[in-house]
């Protein structure tokens, strides 16, 4: 019973008593008004009296409770919003710092003007079903739109409510927007870790580069969203080449011109450049605009000793990359470490692959020589004994005969096959490993070896020449000198068709020099026929292998009808240890020649 009604009802009791009053005055000699009714009235009188009191404390607790409600929801940082009939009736104060507009402009407000427009259908549909009083999510997240036109991310809690009356929508809303950017920035460093560790996996799995720069230039687009991004390398004659690339979200064409001085200006400086306005990039835009790159980024790729390539990406937002520097950073000593390890292991296996090509040349020529040896053998030391069994068979006869003049003459030619096939020993063993050389070192070894050559090829004009101070060297650098000159006359003997050769031996402080020329017919000379053994023998493959086992170089020069010179040179380490890279040895002793 509201207060309207007391006030009406105790009207009328007063109303009726008096007129019982005024009837009683009339009647009151005739007869008493009932007692059984004025008892009934009062009665009521005191309910309606009772029920008043009743009722102002009533009133009286709602309008404290309804203070501490106010006084609860002007408090709260968050949101209250009451919508009837999609039309906002109330709004708190907090209202006012999350959308921006006052409190006034806000009531009577359409709420679903208050929405991000992607979101606008989803809540609306949701709002309708709840007032219809179907089952719908109590808290959801959503975005809303604010004054300045910049939208938020906002947690939601609703539910339906009676207001002056009627269904009503009581809505609490919580900004989340730091939240959600915290949130962002855990998942974008997630996918930033896992693209490293993908990285890494790649470096461990395989050292195939362009495998392994491929899936850096995948990560890396994904990991900073980048509409273009490729690895351009430092090749190891300072050229540039592009290891990888990914045209992700735009056409490939580009400036390359202002490309190239970007990439060599990084090179040049060993810092990252990063742009994040390319509008404003006048002197270093090296992707057109038309292409809708707004921002780019390169990052050295450096290794402890140089910088071996760089890593470009680009956006088609503005200031993409300036906060990510060290994470590209990360990405470019990866990939540096990739192309490094890459290049390592073509290295080793070129020069296993080498190695392996030695060995089998080294074998072969072991086979070559053992068969030369062989031959040689056969061709002289055998027929001499043969020779000496012959004159020895003839001698028995004759002795057994008495004629002892034959006989001496046989012994004579016995004794002379002897001494030859002796003399062809002590030059099979000479060939093997000429004693005079670990005794009086490589001149001396290298005059005696031309003086016996001349002697064996008459044909042949022979001439030995020395040059400088000689001394001993390295036996690794002696014999390989030696074999080197040995195969070269060999050559000259065996192909050119030559009347002359000369071969001069020349002692340098920081090293040997060696050259053996000829005026034969010379020929076609290429290092596809360098590679090939000459009539089972090392060739000039052999020679050059032997120089730079030495850690020098031969040069071959020679023309159809020209001739043919072999040049070579052998650093040699001075006493003091620093200059070339064998030692010398000690001064020769004994004649020296010249």
């Amino acid at each position: 019973m509201d207060t309207i009604t007391i006030i009406a009802d105790t009207e009328c009791v007063q109303r009726r008593a008096s007129r019982g009053r005024d009837a009683g005055a009339v009647v009151i000699g005739k007869k008493k008004a009932p007692t059984a009714e004025l008892a009934a009235l009062r009665r009521r009188v005191a309910e309606l009296e009772a029920s008043e009191a009743w009722r102002s404390r009533v009133e009286e607790e709602l309008r404290e409770s309804e203070a501490k409600y106010s006084t609860l929801v002007e408090q709260s940082a968050d949101a209250v919003l009451i919508t009837q009939d999609g039309v906002l009736q109330f709004v708190n104060k907090a209202a006012e710092e999350i959308y921006g507009y006052t409190v006034e402009e806000l009531t009577g407000m359409r709420f679903f003007g208050l929405l991000a427009p992607e979101c606008r259908d989803v809540v609306i549909q949701r709002y309708e079903a709840r007032v219809a009083g179907k089952e719908v999510a109590s808290s959801y997240e959503t975005r809303i739109m604010c004054k300045d036109g910049i939208p938020k991310d906002a947690e939601v809690s609703a539910r339906l409510i009676q207001y002056r009356g009627r269904p009503a929508v009581m809505a609490i809303v919580r900004d989340i927007t730091h939240r959600k950017v915290a949130e962002q920035k855990i998942l974008q460093r997630t996918r930033e870790l896992a693209a490293l560790h993908s990285v890494l996996m790649s470096i461990t799995r395989t050292l195939d580069l362009e495998k392994v720069l491929k899936e850096i230039v995948s990560q890396v687009g994904a990991a900073v969203d980048s509409a273009y991004t490729s690895i351009v390398t430092v090749n190891e004659d300072d050229s540039l080449g592009i290891g990888c690339e990914d045209f992700a979200r735009i056409p490939p064409p580009y400036d390359e011109t202002r490309r190239r001085e970007l990439i060599e200006r990084i090179i040049a400086t060993g810092d990252a450049v990063i742009v994040d306005d390319a509008d404003g990039a006048e002197d270093m835009k090296p992707i057109p605009l038309a292409t809708g790159i707004k921002s780019y980024a390169g990052v050295p790729m450096k290794t402890k000793d140089a910088i071996i390539g760089v890593l470009l990406v680009h956006s088609l937002q503005p200031a993409a990359f300036g906060s990510r520097t060290e994470l590209l950073a990360a990405f470019a000593n990866e990939a540096a470490i990739a192309i490094e390890n890459a290049r390592l292991y073509d290295t080793v296996s070129a020069e296993r692959s080498h190695v392996e090509q030695l060995l089998g040349q080294v074998l072969t020529a072991q086979e070559d020589e053992r068969r030369r040896l062989s031959l040689d053998l056969h061709d002289t030391v055998t027929q001499s004994m043969y020779g000496v069994l012959a004159h020895i068979g003839a001698a028995e006869e004759l002795l057994s005969r008495s004629n002892l003049e034959r006989l001496r003459g046989e012994l004579t030619h016995a004794k002379g096959a002897l001494e030859q096939t002796l003399a062809d020993l002590r030059r099979v063993a000479a060939g093997l490993h000429p004693p005079i050389l670990g005794k009086r070192g490589l001149a001396q070894a290298l005059r005696q070896h031309v003086t016996e050559y001349a002697e064996n090829y008459k044909h042949l004009s022979c001439s030995f020449r020395m040059e400088g101070v000689a001394r001993r060297l390295d036996p690794s650098v002696e014999i390989g000198v030696y074999r080197i000159a040995q195969e070269a006359l060999n050559n000259t003997r065996r192909h050119a068709d030559a009347t002359r050769v000369s071969v001069l031996l020349r002692f340098l402080p920081t090293g040997v020099f060696l050259k053996v020329t000829d005026n034969g017919k010379g020929f076609d000379y290429s290092p596809q026929t360098a590679s090939v053994p000459a009539d089972g023998h090392l060739g000039l493959a052999g020679m050059m292998e032997r120089a730079e086992l030495m850690g020098g170089t031969l040069k071959v020069d020679t023309r159809p009808g020209g001739g043919t010179r072999v040049e070579m040179s052998i650093p040699i380490v001075a006493p003091d240890g620093k200059q070339g890279r064998h030692k010398a040895s000690r001064g020769l002793r004994g004649p020296q020649g010249g």
